[in-house]
């Protein structure tokens, strides 16, 4: 069976079981409370709301739609954009311990994927979308497979970047966070478009960066912990910190910024430094 979400705004008070969901009018904004099971599809740029969780895919199937997921909550499932248009539908996690399971964007890519609430948030498998947005300060997001996409943070949470990145990350102005775990690599910038410098701090354990950090604006710091690690343009920050004895990082750019070591360590500065 099917059920219609056709336009108004009202609200699924249980859970509801179906076949599929189908936000069908653009001016659909639909909360609901429970569980749903069975696989959501937009065929219209409406707005659900899922209180309870989804058990099952969700398709924004090229519609400009909404997908907002409460805090605890889950899609057990994919979320997917088949449509012809990529950068298709919005999917945004409102809060902690919130999940989806499955891949993102595998067949085309969203236009965003927002972590709106504070709180723990994981994305354990793949996802694809044309921008990633950090936009809570005490949000914890951690990506467990590899993200393709534009990381940009419009507040200063933390996201945690357990298989790379490829794409640009932007702190633009703002206090954030971004870890980048052992042996992985950002393929892009890390810059700073924000008013103001010396925001972001980019910690490293062992990975690289292939393009420019702080090209726009310095960053606040760049730590080097434990690993072999590189630099693949020039970089600027307030502080560049090594803070390991088994650190050995190479800069293959001019380093712009003050260079500090906390403990032992090598760094290797290809173009030189200045600060």
């Amino acid at each position: 069976k099917v059920v219609q979400l056709n336009s108004g705004t009202y609200t699924l008070g249980s859970t509801a079981n179906a076949t599929n969901f189908t936000v069908n009018s653009a001016t659909a904004t639909v909360t609901a409370t429970g569980l749903l099971t069975g696989a959501v599809d937009f065929t219209a740029s409406g707005t659900l709301t899922a209180g309870g969780g989804i058990t099952g895919n969700v398709n924004f199937a090229g519609k400009s739609g909404t997908l907002n997921l409460a805090a605890g909550q889950l899609i057990t499932g994919n979320v997917d954009n088949t449509g012809a248009t990529a950068n298709s539908g919005t999917l945004v996690f409102l809060g902690n311990t919130s999940s989806a399971t499955g891949t993102i964007g595998a067949t085309n890519p969203l236009a965003m994927v927002s972590f709106n609430g504070a709180g723990a948030i994981n994305v354990p498998n793949n996802a694809r979308s044309a921008v990633f947005n950090v936009g809570n300060a005490a949000a914890n997001v951690t990506a467990g497979q590899l993200i393709t996409g534009n990381v940009k943070y419009t507040a200063a949470g933390t996201f945690n970047a357990n298989a790379g990145i490829t794409g640009d990350t932007d702190f633009a102005g703002n206090s954030g966070t971004l870890n980048l775990a052992a042996g992985k690599t950002i393929t892009g910038t890390v810059d700073n478009t924000g008013t103001t410098a010396n925001k972001g701090t980019l910690n490293i354990t062992g990975g690289t960066v292939t393009g420019a950090v702080g090209s726009t604006n310095p960053l606040n710091t760049v730590t080097f912990n434990a690993g072999t690690s590189s630099l693949g343009s020039t970089a600027r920050a307030s502080n560049f910190t090594v803070n390991s004895a088994t650190a050995a990082v190479t800069a293959t750019g001019l380093l712009t910024g003050t260079v500090g070591f906390a403990v032992g360590g090598t760094l290797t500065a290809s173009s030189g430094i200045t600060g």
